[in-house]
C-alpha cells in the first residue's frame, strides 16, 4: 500500500492539517482516481496527463509504452517518488518506430544507496525519445549514486535526447549518459547537478549543453568528440552553493572539458 501526506484546509481548525495514509491517495487521470502512479500509468494512452497531489508515494513506476504522456505534480515540488527496489522511474518504452516523448513536471524523485531515480533506455523506440523535465529533482543516498542513469539498448542510430529546465533545482547524484547517435542530446537550464555528469561515447554531433548550472562533487567529463556548451555555469566546491568558482563559457567545444 502506498504511504503519502498531503495538508488540507480544515475548517474547524482554520488552518491547513497534514492527513496521511491510503484515504489521502490523490492520483487522477481524466477525472479517474487511481490507487497508485503506476495503476495510472498502466491505463494510460497517448498524451494522457496524470495529475499526482502532495505527498511521498513509495513505488517503482515503469512508464506507459505510450508517446506523449505526461507525469505532473499538482503542486510543484510537493510531490516525491521513492524507489522501493529499483528505480523510481524506468522508461524503456515498447514503440516499434518514430518519435515518442515523455514529460515530468514538478516531481521530485528519491532514492536509497544502489537504487536510481531516473532510469532510461531505447531498447524498441524506433527513431527518437524525447525526455521532457520541468523541475524534476532527485534525492539520492549519496552524491555518487546514480541519479540519472540513461542506457543504450537500443540501435546506435536511435537517439535519445533529454531537455531539462529547473529553477535552482537540485541532482544530488550522478547524471551518466551514454551517447551512441550523432542526434543524441542532453540540456540542463537552471540545475544544480550535485553529483556532476559524466558523459561516455565518442559521437560527433552528439551535444551536453549546460546553461545556468552549478556543478559540484565529480565534476563534468566529455567525451572528446562531442559538442558541449558551457554557458553562465559555476563549480561548486562546497555542500553550500554559495562556495563556487565561475567557469568560462565554453561554446560549440569539441574537447574534454
Amino acid at each position: 500500500m502506498v504511504q503519502k501526506m498531503h495538508r488540507v484546509f480544515d475548517p474547524d481548525v482554520g488552518d491547513y492539517v497534514a492527513i496521511t495514509g491510503a484515504d489521502s491517495l490523490d492520483v487522477t487521470m481524466a477525472g479517474i482516481k487511481y490507487a497508485t502512479i503506476q495503476e495510472a500509468m498502466t491505463a494510460a494512452v497517448a498524451d494522457s496527463i496524470i495529475i499526482v497531489g502532495p505527498g511521498t508515494y513509495a513505488e517503482d513506476v515503469t512508464w506507459s509504452d505510450y508517446s506523449g504522456v505526461q507525469l505532473v505534480a499538482q503542486v510543484p515540488g510537493t510531490v516525491t517518488i521513492e524507489a522501493v527496489a529499483a528505480n523510481a522511474i524506468s522508461i524503456d518504452p515498447a514503440a516499434a518506430s518514430g518519435t515518442w516523448s515523455a514529460t515530468i513536471k514538478g516531481i521530485k524523485l528519491s532514492h536509497d544507496d544502489g537504487l536510481v531515480g531516473l532510469q532510461v533506455d531505447n531498447a524498441s523506440v524506433g527513431k527518437r525519445i524525447n525526455l521532457y523535465l520541468d523541475d524534476m529533482g532527485i534525492e539520492s543516498e549519496t552524491s555518487t549514486d546514480h541519479a540519472i542513469d540513461v542506457n543504450r539498448s537500443g540501435a546506435a542510430t536511435d537517439a535519445i535526447r533529454i531537455y531539462a529546465n529547473g529553477h535552482n533545482t537540485t541532482i544530488e547524484g550522478l547524471v551518466h549518459v551514454i551517447f551512441e547517435c550523432a542526434d543524441d542530446r542532453v540540456r540542463f537550464n537552471g540545475y544544480r547537478l550535485v553529483g556532476g555528469i559524466t558523459q561516455t561515447g565518442a559521437i560527433a554531433d552528439a551535444e551536453v549543453t549546460l546553461i545556468n548550472c552549478g556543478i559540484l562533487t565529480s565534476g563534468r567529463t566529455f567525451d572528446a568528440a562531442v559538442t558541449h556548451n558551457l554557458i553562465g555555469c559555476w563549480a561548486e566546491t562546497d555542500a553550500n552553493p554559495n562556495v563556487y568558482t565561475a567557469i568560462a563559457d565554453e561554446v560549440a567545444q569539441t574537447a574534454t572539458s
